[in-house]
């Protein structure tokens, strides 16, 4: 069985935009389970607040590089990562800029290949998938920490994600370009969102990872 972790937000945990979470199976990572089949164990890592190498000053707990190594060695190395991160590092507590939130994914996809390297095993693929944009009016929302430029923040990822995929020979996808939040909180996806998600992944997956025959 090809294991695959979805390490990532609350776009990956599966808030709700209209409240509460959605079902796993309305969930990407569930939705990608469902679509991959029982040769597959998809793994779902979300969780809400969750950075790339920023700790939320309001909220402890949320820094992705300190979550990452515990979660790896306790679960074991997957053949595949998906590192789905970056809305949450547009908020004005981290002063970080597109360039910046693309180093703080760097540094994840080599603290995966450093864990690899010290238990002696082989590195998992690693997949970058950049976050659907962040809306316009975000600074409205229920959401705290968000200013009016996280939305332009959120869009100059993918390109940077795409290049440093390139740079890290690892697999990439731009969310944004098969779904969107939602335009009741600006942040969140509703249930088609995930569905085209888990759809656009599928066959990158199938392609990087095939079956067992």
């Amino acid at each position: 069985m090809k294991t695959i972790l979805c390490f990532g937000d609350s776009n990956t945990y599966g808030v709700n935009p209209r409240g509460g979470r959605h079902p796993f199976y309305v969930r990407w990572p569930g939705r990608l389970q469902m679509l991959l089949g029982s040769q597959y164990d998809v793994i779902e890592e979300g969780f809400c607040g969750r950075t790339t190498i920023w700790e939320d000053p309001t909220a402890p707990g949320r820094c992705g590089i300190q979550a990452l190594p515990g979660i790896l060695k306790n679960g074991g190395l997957p053949d595949l990562a998906i590192l789905a991160l970056g809305a949450n590092d547009c908020k004005r507590y981290y002063q970080a800029d597109a360039s910046a939130i693309t180093a703080g994914m760097g540094r994840l996809c080599r603290l995966i290949r450093e864990t690899a390297a010290q238990e002696n095993q082989a590195a998992p693929l690693i997949l970058l998938l950049a976050p659907v944009h962040i809306l316009e009016g975000i600074e409205h929302s229920p959401y705290k920490g968000f200013d009016p430029d996280a939305p332009a923040k959120s869009r100059a990822l993918a390109p940077l994600y795409k290049q440093l995929a390139q740079e890290e020979s690892c697999l990439f996808f731009d969310a944004a370009a098969a779904a969107q939040a939602s335009p009741f909180d600006k942040l969140h996806m509703e249930k088609e969102a995930h569905l085209a998600i888990a759809q656009g992944l599928l066959p990158i997956i199938k392609q990087a990872l095939p079956p067992a025959m």
